[in-house]
């Protein structure tokens, strides 16, 4: 049978990756405050406690009186300002021991209990290997800005290299992704196999009605090239701090007036180290504070309008056709995120980066960056384990046989009862009964009720009356009316109105003759 994880091992990971998202925020923090290097020395163990004395305080103090940040920037810092700094920095790096712990200790007793299948285990283990070099990686973060041979250097800044916070960063990042995405696959997973719809209501329809069809897989392309230009993006925000580039050209969308600074500011030579100048270019993009500004600019403007993009292709016909509805609701998401956090980066310039607005852009980052991921939860296919349970966990419904026809029609019947059968078939009349009910079926009337009733239907007429009857039938005129009606029917003309009638009328027909030869 094939392994499926259980839903805990999800909400687990999604807990762990709550850890990250709040070490991002307090490490934004930290930076803004300016206190990451407050503490000079990295104790994974005995760092867990603060100090605990006044004198403890003291010597930490005076640890930190020997960076160059205490030499160049905070030399009139007091022991309370740097009580402030001190527990900004080791309240981030307690978080960061308590994700380790809270990450690692679960994942030996799934292991062991074989809460998760062997490939998973070491998939897992890998992002605990992360976490611990994540850690390493932030150590060395630090050092770079508590280097002696800056105090060297000509108007140089007590900070840390830039390139260092950037890969601190995107480690967190890909920490964050690795535990958040396993753990929402794990839950969908196990929603799927219980018979839960893949992608939410979808009336029915099946995951490869609509992972299979073209226009879903380009879409599933843009939104991988989406959540790329998103992480992207947000590593150019650490350049951004890294360099402090923040605090210059606090306008949007103008630079000094201009959608664009000059040429010679975006790639100045002043920031090349070979004598040959062959390192200008890429110098000046990682190095030059207004030409990381403006990279970071036109990156978040790009991740703005690519996700408008997507969400308007999302709304389309064709689009409500090939994406299940949870999709649509995770793009949507993605798209509003996507408002908050240009709001949130308009104002932190607007107002010269302040600590509140700041971090919330920060936190933005991570939160959009969430649910571009969300939205590519929605378009993976099931795991093969998820689609093998749900087909036997589904109920069988097993057909009932046709029950066999068998000659009922002609039922069976034993001699002894069919004998007494048969003779109630045909019932027996005793004779006085069968009289009786042949009188009553054909009524005899008496004689003299019939000789009655027999004239009824042919009535009699009296003879004197019969007479009467017979002459009006035919009535009767009387001879001098007779004659006088005879005439009126043949009426007479007189002799010598006939003579001169004669000749009028044999003069009419001859021409009426030659009329007709002529014609």
């Amino acid at each position: 049978m094939p392994y499926l994880t259980r839903p805990a091992v999800g909400k687990w990971l999604l807990m762990s990756s709550t850890l990250v998202f709040a070490i991002v925020v307090v490490g934004g923090v930290t930076r803004l405050t300016e206190s990451g290097l407050s503490i000079t020395e990295w104790r994974p163990i005995t760092g867990v406690l603060p100090p605990l004395s006044e004198a403890e305080w003291e010597a930490e103090f005076d640890k930190y009186k020997k960076t160059p940040e205490f030499k160049l920037l905070n030399s009139g810092a007091t022991l309370s300002d740097f009580k402030f700094i001190f527990s900004m920095e080791w309240g981030h790096r307690l978080l960061g021991r308590l994700l380790g712990v809270a990450f690692v200790g679960p994942l030996i007793y799934f292991g062991l209990r074989r809460k998760i299948s062997k490939a998973q285990f070491a998939q897992l283990l890998g992002l605990g290997t992360l976490i611990g070099a994540q850690g390493a990686l932030g150590w060395y973060m630090v050092q770079s800005g508590l280097d002696a041979s800056l105090m060297e250097e000509p108007n140089a800044v007590p900070r840390v290299s830039q390139y260092r916070l950037a890969a601190h960063l995107g480690m967190a990042l890909a920490l964050y992704v690795g535990m958040f995405g396993t753990g929402m696959a794990i839950i969908k997973d196990w929603k799927f196999s219980q018979g839960s719809p893949w992608s939410g209501k979808n009336n029915g329809r099946s995951f490869e009605s609509y992972l299979g069809q073209r226009s879903t897989v380009t879409f599933k392309r843009l939104a991988w090239a989406l959540t790329g230009l998103v992480f992207l993006t947000a590593l150019s925000g650490a350049f951004v701090a890294g360099l402090d580039a923040g605090l210059l050209y606090n306008e949007f969308p103008l630079m000094g007036g201009r959608l664009a600074p000059p040429v010679d500011e975006l790639f100045s030579p002043m920031y090349a180290k070979n004598e040959d100048k062959s390192d200008l270019w890429w110098r000046n993009i990682f190095e030059n504070p207004t030409t990381v500004q403006f990279n970071h600019r036109v990156l978040a403007t790009t991740t703005y309008l690519s996700t408008f993009l997507l969400w308007v292709a999302s709304r389309r016909h064709s689009g409500r056709a090939a994406l299940s509805p949870l999709t649509r609701k995770a793009i949507t998401a993605a798209f509003a995120m996507a408002n908050v956090q240009v709001l949130l980066g308009i104002s932190t310039l607007l107002y010269l980066v302040p600590v509140p607005l700041a971090a919330a852009h920060q936190a933005g980052s991570v939160l959009l960056l969430s649910a571009m991921l969300h939205v590519l939860v929605t378009l993976r296919r099931p795991g093969g384990a998820a689609i093998r349970w749900r087909e036997l966990l589904k109920p069988k419904v097993t057909p009932q046989p046709k029950p066999e026809i068998q000659p009922q029609t002609k039922p069976k019947v034993k001699p002894e009862l069919k004998s007494k059968m048969q003779p109630q078939t045909k019932p027996i009349t005793k004779p006085a009964l069968k009289s009786k009910v042949q009188a009553q079926t054909k009524p005899t009337v008496k004689p003299e009720l019939k000789a009655k009733m027999q004239p009824q239907t042919k009535p009699l007429v009296k003879p004197e009356l019969k007479a009467k009857i017979q002459p009006q039938t035919k009535p009767v005129v009387k001879p001098e009316l007779k004659a006088k009606m005879q005439p009126q029917t043949k009426p007479k003309v007189k002799p010598e109105l006939v003579s001169k009638m004669q000749p009028q009328m044999k003069s009419k027909l001859q021409r009426n003759a030659s009329a007709v030869k002529k014609a």
